[in-house]
Protein backbone atom coordinates (compact mmCIF):
# COMPACT_ATOMS: atom_id res chain seq x y z
CA UNK A 1 0.00 0.00 0.00
CA UNK A 2 1.16 3.49 -1.04
CA UNK A 3 0.35 6.94 -0.17
CA UNK A 4 0.46 9.72 -2.31
CA UNK A 5 -0.03 13.05 -1.10
CA UNK A 6 -1.47 15.84 -3.54
CA UNK A 7 -0.74 19.52 -2.96
CA UNK A 8 -2.56 22.36 -3.74
CA UNK A 9 -0.14 22.39 -7.44
CA UNK A 10 -0.90 19.29 -7.95
CA UNK A 11 -4.36 18.95 -7.91
CA UNK A 12 -4.22 21.91 -10.42
CA UNK A 13 -1.63 20.02 -12.26
CA UNK A 14 -4.43 17.03 -12.25
CA UNK A 15 -7.28 19.15 -13.41
CA UNK A 16 -5.25 19.92 -16.50
CA UNK A 17 -4.40 15.76 -17.13
CA UNK A 18 -7.51 14.56 -16.13
CA UNK A 19 -5.44 11.28 -15.07
CA UNK A 20 -6.77 11.46 -11.04
CA UNK A 21 -10.28 11.62 -12.90
CA UNK A 22 -9.86 8.26 -14.68
CA UNK A 23 -9.10 6.00 -11.29
CA UNK A 24 -11.49 3.11 -10.16
CA UNK A 25 -12.68 5.43 -7.43
CA UNK A 26 -12.83 9.12 -7.35
CA UNK A 27 -10.89 10.62 -4.63
CA UNK A 28 -12.55 14.40 -5.00
CA UNK A 29 -14.68 15.71 -7.38
CA UNK A 30 -13.27 18.51 -9.57
CA UNK A 31 -15.48 21.23 -8.32
CA UNK A 32 -14.64 20.64 -5.15
CA UNK A 33 -10.66 20.10 -6.39
CA UNK A 34 -11.72 23.69 -8.08
CA UNK A 35 -12.76 24.82 -4.29
CA UNK A 36 -9.23 23.21 -2.30
CA UNK A 37 -7.18 25.17 -4.96
CA UNK A 38 -8.41 28.56 -4.55
CA UNK A 39 -8.77 28.27 -0.60
CA UNK A 40 -7.44 31.99 0.56
CA UNK A 41 -5.71 29.68 3.70
CA UNK A 42 -3.51 27.91 1.60
CA UNK A 43 -0.08 28.09 -0.19
CA UNK A 44 0.30 25.76 -3.43
CA UNK A 45 2.77 23.85 -1.24
CA UNK A 46 0.17 22.44 0.92
CA UNK A 47 -0.71 19.25 0.73
CA UNK A 48 -4.94 18.84 0.38
CA UNK A 49 -5.35 15.59 -0.62
CA UNK A 50 -4.01 12.04 0.93
CA UNK A 51 -4.84 9.00 -0.92
CA UNK A 52 -3.85 5.35 -0.38
CA UNK A 53 -3.53 2.98 -3.57
CA UNK A 54 -2.95 -0.97 -3.02
CA UNK A 55 -1.22 -0.97 -7.16
CA UNK A 56 -0.40 2.09 -9.45
CA UNK A 57 -3.83 2.51 -10.38
CA UNK A 58 -6.09 1.21 -7.76
CA UNK A 59 -7.53 3.81 -4.99
CA UNK A 60 -8.30 2.07 -1.86
CA UNK A 61 -8.79 5.00 0.69
CA UNK A 62 -8.38 8.58 0.94
CA UNK A 63 -8.78 11.75 3.15
CA UNK A 64 -9.26 15.31 1.99
CA UNK A 65 -8.13 18.30 4.38
CA UNK A 66 -9.14 21.70 4.13
CA UNK A 67 -6.12 24.39 5.36
CA UNK A 68 -7.39 26.88 8.07
CA UNK A 69 -6.31 29.19 10.82
CA UNK A 70 -7.50 29.44 14.09
CA UNK A 71 -6.92 31.76 16.53
CA UNK A 72 -5.67 31.28 20.19
CA UNK A 73 -5.00 33.79 22.66
CA UNK A 74 -4.52 36.28 19.91
CA UNK A 75 -2.16 34.41 18.20
CA UNK A 76 -2.98 33.29 14.32
CA UNK A 77 -1.82 29.28 13.59
CA UNK A 78 -2.07 26.98 10.98
CA UNK A 79 -4.82 23.93 10.93
CA UNK A 80 -6.40 22.13 8.73
CA UNK A 81 -9.61 19.76 8.42
CA UNK A 82 -10.23 16.37 8.00
CA UNK A 83 -13.16 15.86 5.54
CA UNK A 84 -13.95 13.29 2.67
CA UNK A 85 -12.29 10.72 4.79
CA UNK A 86 -13.12 7.14 2.85
CA UNK A 87 -11.86 3.16 3.37
CA UNK A 88 -12.53 0.78 0.21
CA UNK A 89 -14.79 -1.79 2.17
CA UNK A 90 -12.69 -4.74 1.30
CA UNK A 91 -9.69 -2.57 2.89
CA UNK A 92 -11.67 -1.50 6.65
CA UNK A 93 -9.84 -4.23 8.47
CA UNK A 94 -6.67 -4.18 7.02
CA UNK A 95 -5.30 -0.77 8.64
CA UNK A 96 -5.66 1.10 5.90
CA UNK A 97 -8.09 4.19 7.15
CA UNK A 98 -6.43 4.27 10.28
CA UNK A 99 -2.58 4.53 8.57
CA UNK A 100 -4.37 7.70 6.23
CA UNK A 101 -5.13 9.08 9.23
CA UNK A 102 -1.92 9.10 11.27
CA UNK A 103 -0.33 10.23 8.04
CA UNK A 104 -2.28 13.20 8.48
CA UNK A 105 -2.13 13.88 11.79
CA UNK A 106 2.04 13.90 11.37
CA UNK A 107 1.55 16.12 8.77
CA UNK A 108 -0.96 19.01 9.84
CA UNK A 109 -2.77 20.08 13.35
CA UNK A 110 -6.46 18.82 12.09
CA UNK A 111 -9.29 20.23 13.62
CA UNK A 112 -12.82 18.02 12.60
CA UNK A 113 -16.66 18.97 12.44
CA UNK A 114 -19.07 16.47 13.08
CA UNK A 115 -17.47 12.53 12.94
CA UNK A 116 -19.05 8.99 13.63
CA UNK A 117 -19.30 6.57 16.13
CA UNK A 118 -16.44 4.45 14.13
CA UNK A 119 -14.26 7.72 13.59
CA UNK A 120 -14.71 8.47 17.24
CA UNK A 121 -12.54 5.06 18.19
CA UNK A 122 -9.72 6.09 15.47
CA UNK A 123 -9.64 9.37 17.27
CA UNK A 124 -9.14 8.49 20.89
CA UNK A 125 -6.83 5.66 19.84
CA UNK A 126 -4.55 8.31 18.16
CA UNK A 127 -4.05 10.24 21.10
CA UNK A 128 -3.61 12.88 19.00
CA UNK A 129 -6.89 14.75 18.77
CA UNK A 130 -9.32 16.09 21.30
CA UNK A 131 -12.64 16.94 21.91
CA UNK A 132 -13.01 20.69 20.97
CA UNK A 133 -16.87 21.00 21.91
CA UNK A 134 -20.00 19.03 21.85
CA UNK A 135 -22.66 21.17 20.41
CA UNK A 136 -26.21 20.74 21.07
CA UNK A 137 -28.84 21.54 18.20
CA UNK A 138 -32.73 21.10 16.80
CA UNK A 139 -33.73 19.55 13.83
CA UNK A 140 -37.16 21.07 13.21
CA UNK A 141 -39.66 19.16 10.95
CA UNK A 142 -41.40 21.66 9.00
CA UNK A 143 -43.43 20.11 6.15
CA UNK A 144 -44.66 16.10 5.90
CA UNK A 145 -41.67 14.14 4.36
CA UNK A 146 -42.12 10.48 4.98
CA UNK A 147 -41.21 9.86 1.29
CA UNK A 148 -37.39 11.00 2.24
CA UNK A 149 -37.28 9.58 6.32
CA UNK A 150 -39.06 6.36 6.07
CA UNK A 151 -37.16 4.70 3.01
CA UNK A 152 -34.07 6.01 4.77
CA UNK A 153 -34.54 4.07 8.04
CA UNK A 154 -36.72 1.12 6.30
CA UNK A 155 -35.11 0.24 2.78
CA UNK A 156 -37.59 -2.10 1.84
CA UNK A 157 -39.97 1.27 1.20
CA UNK A 158 -38.24 2.85 -1.48
CA UNK A 159 -40.43 0.92 -4.00
CA UNK A 160 -43.68 3.36 -2.17
CA UNK A 161 -41.75 5.82 -2.71
CA UNK A 162 -44.29 7.66 -5.11
CA UNK A 163 -47.22 6.43 -2.94
CA UNK A 164 -45.74 8.16 0.20
CA UNK A 165 -44.49 11.33 -1.98
CA UNK A 166 -48.90 11.56 -2.48
CA UNK A 167 -49.76 11.11 0.57
CA UNK A 168 -47.29 13.80 1.76
CA UNK A 169 -48.92 16.70 -0.41
CA UNK A 170 -51.97 15.70 0.44
CA UNK A 171 -50.72 16.65 4.40
CA UNK A 172 -48.77 19.42 3.28
CA UNK A 173 -51.84 21.41 2.26
CA UNK A 174 -52.82 21.36 5.89
CA UNK A 175 -49.06 22.77 6.50
CA UNK A 176 -49.54 25.03 3.85
CA UNK A 177 -53.04 26.60 5.42
CA UNK A 178 -51.40 26.93 8.83
CA UNK A 179 -48.36 28.70 7.37
CA UNK A 180 -50.11 31.05 5.59
CA UNK A 181 -52.11 32.10 8.76
CA UNK A 182 -48.59 32.49 10.37
CA UNK A 183 -47.03 34.73 8.12
CA UNK A 184 -49.83 36.48 7.75
CA UNK A 185 -50.33 37.40 11.61
CA UNK A 186 -46.31 38.06 11.93
CA UNK A 187 -45.82 39.89 8.24
CA UNK A 188 -45.21 43.25 10.12
CA UNK A 189 -42.32 41.54 12.47
CA UNK A 190 -39.96 41.14 9.59
CA UNK A 191 -36.70 43.81 9.35
CA UNK A 192 -37.94 46.84 8.38
CA UNK A 193 -35.23 46.47 5.33
CA UNK A 194 -33.03 43.25 3.61
CA UNK A 195 -30.28 43.10 0.56
CA UNK A 196 -29.87 40.44 -0.94
CA UNK A 197 -26.37 40.22 -2.28
CA UNK A 198 -24.69 37.73 -4.27
CA UNK A 199 -20.88 38.95 -2.63
CA UNK A 200 -19.55 39.69 0.54
CA UNK A 201 -19.49 43.40 -0.15
CA UNK A 202 -17.15 45.93 1.68
CA UNK A 203 -20.07 47.14 4.34
CA UNK A 204 -21.02 43.21 5.22
CA UNK A 205 -17.03 42.44 5.79
CA UNK A 206 -16.69 45.95 8.13
CA UNK A 207 -19.93 44.53 10.23
CA UNK A 208 -18.62 40.97 9.75
CA UNK A 209 -15.61 42.18 11.47
CA UNK A 210 -17.05 44.17 14.10
CA UNK A 211 -19.42 41.30 14.91
CA UNK A 212 -17.71 38.49 15.17
CA UNK A 213 -16.38 39.09 18.87
CA UNK A 214 -14.40 35.89 20.15
CA UNK A 215 -14.93 33.51 17.50
CA UNK A 216 -12.59 30.29 16.93
CA UNK A 217 -12.40 30.45 13.28
CA UNK A 218 -12.75 34.17 12.37
CA UNK A 219 -14.24 34.72 8.62
CA UNK A 220 -13.95 37.56 6.24
CA UNK A 221 -15.35 38.81 2.94
CA UNK A 222 -12.19 36.94 1.01
CA UNK A 223 -13.03 33.56 3.15
CA UNK A 224 -17.05 33.42 2.30
CA UNK A 225 -16.78 34.81 -1.03
CA UNK A 226 -14.36 31.95 -1.38
CA UNK A 227 -17.31 29.76 -0.54
CA UNK A 228 -20.14 30.96 -2.73
CA UNK A 229 -17.82 30.91 -5.93
CA UNK A 230 -16.27 27.26 -5.56
CA UNK A 231 -19.28 25.23 -3.99
CA UNK A 232 -18.80 21.66 -3.39
CA UNK A 233 -22.05 21.03 -4.30
CA UNK A 234 -23.34 21.62 -7.81
CA UNK A 235 -27.42 21.60 -8.73
CA UNK A 236 -28.36 19.36 -10.78
CA UNK A 237 -31.19 17.47 -12.40
CA UNK A 238 -30.13 13.98 -12.05
CA UNK A 239 -27.27 11.87 -11.56
CA UNK A 240 -24.21 12.27 -13.86
CA UNK A 241 -21.50 9.37 -14.28
CA UNK A 242 -19.25 10.45 -11.17
CA UNK A 243 -21.51 9.76 -8.74
CA UNK A 244 -21.22 5.70 -8.39
CA UNK A 245 -17.36 6.68 -7.97
CA UNK A 246 -17.71 9.26 -5.50
CA UNK A 247 -18.86 8.66 -1.93
CA UNK A 248 -19.75 12.21 -0.65
CA UNK A 249 -21.77 15.13 -1.98
CA UNK A 250 -21.14 16.33 -5.35
CA UNK A 251 -24.93 17.06 -7.11
CA UNK A 252 -28.09 18.11 -5.37
CA UNK A 253 -31.74 18.59 -6.81
CA UNK A 254 -31.62 22.14 -5.96
CA UNK A 255 -28.36 24.13 -4.18
CA UNK A 256 -27.87 27.26 -3.03
CA UNK A 257 -26.81 30.10 -0.86
CA UNK A 258 -28.82 33.55 0.43
CA UNK A 259 -26.66 36.52 1.94
CA UNK A 260 -28.81 38.82 3.37
CA UNK A 261 -28.06 42.35 4.95
CA UNK A 262 -30.42 43.27 7.66
CA UNK A 263 -31.52 47.32 8.19
CA UNK A 264 -33.33 48.67 10.42
CA UNK A 265 -35.83 51.50 10.26
CA UNK A 266 -32.93 54.21 9.79
CA UNK A 267 -31.39 51.92 6.85
CA UNK A 268 -28.47 51.34 9.67
CA UNK A 269 -27.24 47.61 9.37
CA UNK A 270 -27.90 45.49 11.97
CA UNK A 271 -26.94 42.01 10.76
CA UNK A 272 -26.45 39.62 7.98
CA UNK A 273 -27.04 36.22 7.39
CA UNK A 274 -25.94 33.30 5.47
CA UNK A 275 -28.49 31.02 4.31
CA UNK A 276 -27.97 27.45 2.88
CA UNK A 277 -30.40 25.33 1.09
CA UNK A 278 -30.23 21.85 -0.03
CA UNK A 279 -33.02 19.88 -1.75
CA UNK A 280 -35.42 20.71 0.70
CA UNK A 281 -33.02 21.35 3.76
CA UNK A 282 -32.01 25.03 5.35
CA UNK A 283 -29.48 25.83 7.41
CA UNK A 284 -27.63 28.85 8.63
CA UNK A 285 -23.48 28.52 7.99
CA UNK A 286 -22.89 32.20 9.42
CA UNK A 287 -25.35 34.82 11.30
CA UNK A 288 -23.89 38.12 12.65
CA UNK A 289 -25.97 40.80 14.70
CA UNK A 290 -26.55 43.65 16.78
CA UNK A 291 -28.90 42.32 20.41
CA UNK A 292 -31.69 44.46 19.15
CA UNK A 293 -32.19 42.76 15.52
CA UNK A 294 -32.05 39.14 16.53
CA UNK A 295 -35.95 38.54 17.15
CA UNK A 296 -36.83 40.29 13.69
CA UNK A 297 -33.59 37.73 12.69
CA UNK A 298 -35.78 35.22 13.61
CA UNK A 299 -38.69 35.88 12.04
CA UNK A 300 -36.58 36.79 8.37
CA UNK A 301 -35.22 32.82 9.10
CA UNK A 302 -39.12 31.71 9.79
CA UNK A 303 -40.69 33.63 6.35
CA UNK A 304 -37.75 31.83 4.41
CA UNK A 305 -38.79 28.75 5.47
CA UNK A 306 -42.15 29.07 4.53
CA UNK A 307 -41.28 30.83 0.85
CA UNK A 308 -38.89 28.32 0.56
CA UNK A 309 -40.88 25.05 0.92
CA UNK A 310 -38.26 24.01 3.45
CA UNK A 311 -38.97 20.47 5.05
CA UNK A 312 -36.07 20.61 7.61
CA UNK A 313 -34.59 23.17 8.95
CA UNK A 314 -31.18 22.20 11.62
CA UNK A 315 -29.51 24.96 13.60
CA UNK A 316 -26.95 24.88 16.41
CA UNK A 317 -26.82 28.45 17.20
CA UNK A 318 -28.14 28.93 21.09
CA UNK A 319 -29.47 32.56 20.61
CA UNK A 320 -31.17 31.33 16.99
CA UNK A 321 -32.88 28.28 19.16
CA UNK A 322 -34.08 30.60 21.69
CA UNK A 323 -35.70 32.76 19.31
CA UNK A 324 -37.27 30.39 17.61
CA UNK A 325 -38.59 29.20 20.80
CA UNK A 326 -40.19 32.51 21.65
CA UNK A 327 -41.35 33.11 18.10
CA UNK A 328 -43.08 29.74 17.76
CA UNK A 329 -42.58 29.46 13.45
CA UNK A 330 -45.08 26.66 12.82
CA UNK A 331 -43.60 23.14 12.39
CA UNK A 332 -44.73 19.74 13.06
CA UNK A 333 -42.15 18.08 15.42
CA UNK A 334 -38.22 18.56 16.10
CA UNK A 335 -35.81 16.52 17.60
CA UNK A 336 -32.11 17.26 19.53
CA UNK A 337 -28.95 16.61 17.39
CA UNK A 338 -25.56 17.31 18.20
CA UNK A 339 -22.27 17.54 17.05
CA UNK A 340 -19.01 16.59 18.23
CA UNK A 341 -15.96 18.98 17.18
CA UNK A 342 -12.27 17.56 17.64
CA UNK A 343 -8.70 19.41 17.46
CA UNK A 344 -5.30 18.73 17.43
CA UNK A 345 -4.40 18.48 21.26
CA UNK A 346 -1.61 20.94 20.52
CA UNK A 347 -4.19 23.00 20.86
CA UNK A 348 -5.29 21.06 25.17
CA UNK A 349 -5.45 24.46 26.78
CA UNK A 350 -8.22 25.92 24.60
CA UNK A 351 -11.29 26.25 26.95
CA UNK A 352 -13.94 24.60 25.66
CA UNK A 353 -16.43 27.69 26.69
CA UNK A 354 -13.82 30.54 25.56
CA UNK A 355 -15.01 30.95 21.69
CA UNK A 356 -17.89 30.66 19.76
CA UNK A 357 -18.50 28.26 16.53
CA UNK A 358 -20.47 28.93 13.98
CA UNK A 359 -22.39 25.94 12.28
CA UNK A 360 -20.74 26.48 9.07
CA UNK A 361 -17.18 26.21 10.64
CA UNK A 362 -15.08 23.21 9.01
CA UNK A 363 -16.98 21.33 5.76
CA UNK A 364 -20.08 22.08 6.77
CA UNK A 365 -20.81 25.51 4.98
CA UNK A 366 -20.16 23.35 2.00
CA UNK A 367 -22.14 20.34 2.57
Amino acid sequence: MKIVKYSVKDLRDELHRNTLWSKNMLPISKHRALSYIHNPNADEDDIVLFVSYSNKDTIVGYIGVLPDKILVDNVEHNIAWATSWWVDPSHRYAGTGGFLLLTVLNHYNIATSGSTESADKVYAASEKLKTLRNVEGMEFIVRCCSDYFLPKKFPILCRLRPILNCIDRLLNILVDLRQFFWKRKNSLKKPSAIEFISEIDDQTDQFIREHRGNELYRRNATELNWVLKYPWILSAPCADKTVSKYFFSSLANRFFYLNIKVFDASDKMTGFVMIKVRDNAMSIPYVYYDNNALISIGYLISHLIIELKIDIFITYNKEILHTLDEIKPPYLYRKSRSRRYYISTKFRDVGSDDFVLQDGNGDAVFT
